[in-house]
């Protein structure tokens, strides 16, 4: 029988993680599906997984370990490279799938009408999507993704683990995943790229859920993330109108324009370097397409003023609980997924 769906797992060190993942999907896998683990090469041994799931020996399963580490978002835009099924599932291994998310995702791509979508995109808990709708174009999914809340519903967009790709239509466009990867988003590069080469194709958000996530799970740093979209991006270029590609740009700003929050992961480092990241504080300012008002200009050049003086910010934490921890806090421990 001819396989609709591969399931493709990019993996890293995170064996135990990956074990609760696969325990819950492979039961739920039928002939009609593969399963696809791409290992960024752990320390593990990631073949001897398989002896540890109960029926794995009845799912069609391959396994690729890559030689050396090649990055997290390299092993994402791999996922699109070795899938050979028409439609794919992006599961990150340490996302939890809902008991029945197997039997969603089958029904979906038997029953809805999915000619002009090269991605189905599902609701999470970053953001419920309201309605299942239809958008049509790159234009119009900018537009979107701007409207409401645009934090919660892009972030949902960037999300990995509740989205269908239609391989078929975006394979020849991998490419730009792998172009983009410091971009931290190299699953929306290859779309993106897609969408302006075919206008009347599409994205189904459908309000579905297909996994659950856990409060603790290991997360990038906005800053991290925001650093990258923000320098990658620039030199994404499309054939949409100058209203769109502002828009655009505000989106790949989202993770960077809260300079309050910025301060609090900046200034626990100011022992390591206090002019890099002091720089950088200001860099995020002034390349962020969000409009501060004056009140939150003043309040910025407050805090860039106090950044590296240690006495200021003292004084300054009685008032903020939020500064007083960043204060406190010799290191923040950013988690970068690989």
């Amino acid at each position: 029988m001819n396989k609709i769906l591969t399931i493709a797992i990019p993996t890293y060190n995170r064996k135990e993680k990956l074990l609760r993942t696969l325990k819950i999907i492979v039961p739920q896998i039928t002939e009609e599906i593969k399963l696809l683990i791409l290992d960024n090469n752990s320390s593990y041994d990631i073949f001897e997984i398989t002896n540890e799931i109960p029926l794995i020996d009845k799912v069609n399963i391959e396994i690729k370990k890559n030689i050396v580490n090649i990055g997290g978002n390299a092993n994402i835009a791999r996922c699109f490279e070795y899938t050979d099924t028409e439609w794919m599932w992006l599961l990150g291994d340490d996302d939890i799938p809902t008991e029945n998310s197997v039997k969603i995702i089958m029904h979906d791509l038997k029953n809805k009408k999915l000619d002009d979508i090269c991605m189905v995109k599902y609701s999470s808990t970053i953001d419920t999507i309201s309605k299942d709708e239809e958008i049509l174009g790159l234009e119009k999914l900018i537009d979107y993704l701007s409207i409401k809340e645009p934090q919660k519903g892009f972030g949902n967009f960037l999300f990995i683990s509740n989205s269908l790709y239609n391989i078929k239509k975006l394979k020849n466009f991998t490419l730009y995943g792998y172009q983009y990867t410091n971009a931290y988003l190299p699953h929306l590069a290859i779309l993106f790229f897609y969408l302006n080469k075919n206008k009347m194709d599409g994205i189904l958000f459908l309000e579905s859920f297909l996994i659950t996530v856990e409060d603790d799970r290991d997360v990038y740093s906005s800053i991290t993330v925001g650093l990258g979209i923000l320098n990658s991006t620039k030199n994404m270029f499309f054939d949409i109108s100058i209203e769109s590609e502002k828009k655009m740009r505000k989106l790949f700003t989202l993770f960077t324009n809260n300079y309050r929050n910025n301060f609090v992961q900046l200034s626990s480092k100011v022992e390591k370097d206090k002019n890099y990241y002091r720089n950088m504080l200001l860099y995020f300012y002034k390349e962020s397409s969000y409009e501060y008002s004056l009140i939150q200009k003043i309040e910025f050049h407050i805090l860039y003023f106090i950044f590296d003086k240690p006495l200021l910010m003292k004084k300054i934490s009685k008032f903020s609980k939020k500064f007083k921890q960043a204060i406190e806090q010799k290191e923040i421990n950013l988690y970068e997924r690989i």
